[in-house]
């Protein structure tokens, strides 16, 4: 008798759970980059996923992790705010920055609020954390990544050399003696 009292009080904890319609948001922060290079477009991105039953509502990212001082704003702004989020969905925000320094920079997370249940407080949380990075000069990027176009026809003019110019000289030197 008791155990069945249990598993009734179970079930309908469990169906007035289920009837409850509430959003659950996850927010994600990713630096796109693979290289962050002071003076170029670094594109950073917010990624928000409902993942609840419900809409989510008055959504606001705000990111005070990038200071003027160190970043110039190219296109957008750090902060973002989304009226609704149905369930289910997703919804994205992107802005450009450029480092103006070199040097080590912790990508901090940045925080969210939003109203899972119409009438509810705001719920509180944090984006994820994309980690730390290293910003490297300009001439620095170029070095590791160009072609180097001059090695590379230098090395083919030595290869080419061998196959083709000791023939070559070896055939030039037959037709002299022959002479």
């Amino acid at each position: 008798m008791r155990a069945a009292l249990v598993v009734l009080l179970l079930c309908v904890a469990a169906v007035m759970a289920a009837d409850e319609e509430r959003a659950r948001l996850l927010v994600a922060k990713d630096i796109s980059n693979v290289a962050l290079v002071e003076g170029r477009d670094v594109v950073v991105k917010y990624s928000v996923h409902n993942i609840g039953t419900g809409s989510a509502f008055d959504v606001k990212i705000t990111d005070d992790s990038f200071s003027k001082s160190q970043f110039d704003f190219v296109m957008g702004t750090p902060s973002a705010e989304f009226d609704v989020v149905k369930a289910d969905e997703s919804a994205t925000h992107v802005f450009v920055i450029r480092p103006l320094f070199t040097g080590p920079y912790n990508f901090t997370t940045a925080s969210v609020s939003y109203v899972a249940v119409e009438g509810e407080e705001p719920v509180v949380g944090l984006t994820s954390n994309p980690g730390s990075g290293e910003v490297m000069l300009d001439s620095d990027f170029a070095r590791a990544t160009e072609n180097h176009l001059i090695e590379w026809i230098c090395f083919a003019g030595i290869m080419l050399l061998i196959p083709i110019g000791i023939p070559y000289i070896n055939s030039q030197n037959r037709i002299s003696k022959r002479k």
